[in-house]
């Protein structure tokens, strides 16, 4: 099956304690490109998910220690950059319907979930 880059639409939730838990809003797309790789194998899936998962990291913000909010509410900013990075990778996953990217991510680490 021909691959091509995938677009991750990536959304953070708003920092508001009352609306976070229903209120989300898309803060960045970027493009991932996979065409080089064939995701039907497991050791280029595996880098596919290295490459989405880096994606997620700079469209989520970066490091939440650098973002305003942390100062006033640390526990919060770290939760919602994670929060966004966990969405944009699901659906980055699950928008490629690769079913070896599929594994790729189930056999993550725990620390990296």
């Amino acid at each position: 099956m021909p691959t091509r880059p995938l677009l991750i639409l990536l959304a953070a939730a708003v920092t508001s304690h009352a609306q976070a838990a229903t209120e989300r809003h898309l803060i960045a797309s970027v493009r991932v490109p996979l065409a080089a790789l064939g995701v039907s194998a497991e050791p280029d899936a595996a880098q596919a998910l290295g490459r989405i998962r880096g994606a997620a990291y700079l469209a989520c913000g970066g490091d939440a220690r650098r973002h305003p909010a942390f100062e006033e509410m640390p526990r919060h900013t770290v939760e919602v950059f994670r929060e966004c990075r966990e969405d944009a990778l699901l659906g980055a996953v699950y928008g490629a319907r690769a079913p070896a990217l599929d594994s790729a991510h189930a056999m993550r680490a725990p620390d990296d979930r």
